[in-house]
């Protein structure tokens, strides 16, 4: 599977309810995280990075990594 680029990058966070989302998701995650002692997180194929920004507000030192260099620089 290729990369997300171009018109289909510039669209990819129209179509997902990241609030929603990250609400689901955040804190059995965080939770996780935590109880296995980790401080440091990469999110490989982090998209627009917004995983990324989540972990970090929590207090993580998160990093993203991604395939696509036009979803890197929405994260960005």
């Amino acid at each position: 599977m290729g990369a997300i680029e171009g018109r289909m990058a510039d669209l990819y966070d129209v179509f997902v309810d990241w609030e929603g989302r990250l609400g689901r998701e955040m804190p059995g995650l965080t939770r996780r995280l935590r109880e296995a002692g980790a401080r440091r997180v990469l999110d490989v194929g982090c998209g627009t990075g917004r995983h990324v920004r989540a972990l970090l507000d929590a207090g993580f030192d998160a990093h993203g990594a991604d395939m696509s260099e036009d979803m890197l620089a929405r994260a960005r």
